[in-house]
């Protein structure tokens, strides 16, 4: 996948296009963030479905590299909770999810891998960078 291709696909996703965000993803998936694994497509329509009720999501690129199997980048996320999540709610469906509150606001910098088959996504791992670190010399 080329940084153009992808780059449609983060339009779809920026835009609340589930159905065309869906056709990125193999038949077969597996997509870790947040300590959660979704594995069909329905889990994650499901779970964005849920998720933007509730949160405005923007990502934005900021460094990419990809060959014919894989793909890697870097990447600006933007939350805004706009509708208060239903704690019991969403710690029964989604336990590994941080329950948020309207007006609660999130900049993160994600590092992301997919793995692609066949065009398609068939694996998307999630790591979130912190915004500190301890240097260490000795």
């Amino acid at each position: 996948m080329d940084r153009q291709s992808y780059e449609s696909y983060l339009d779809a996703f920026n835009s609340g296009d589930i159905d065309q965000v869906l056709g990125y993803y193999h038949d077969t998936l597996s997509v870790c963030f947040a300590g959660l694994e979704l594995t069909t497509r329905d889990a994650v329509r499901a779970f964005y479905s849920f998720f933007h009720r509730h949160v405005e999501e923007r990502i934005e690129l900021v460094d990419f590299v990809s060959g014919d199997a894989s793909a890697y980048l870097e990447a600006i996320v933007r939350l805004r909770c706009i509708r208060s999540m239903d704690a019991q709610e969403a710690k029964s469906r989604y336990p590994g999810l941080v329950v948020l509150s309207e007006g609660d606001s999130f900049v993160m910098r994600q590092l992301l891998q997919y793995k692609i088959d066949g065009g398609r996504f068939r694996s998307v791992t999630c790591a979130i960078v912190p915004d500190t670190a301890v240097s260490i010399s000795q």
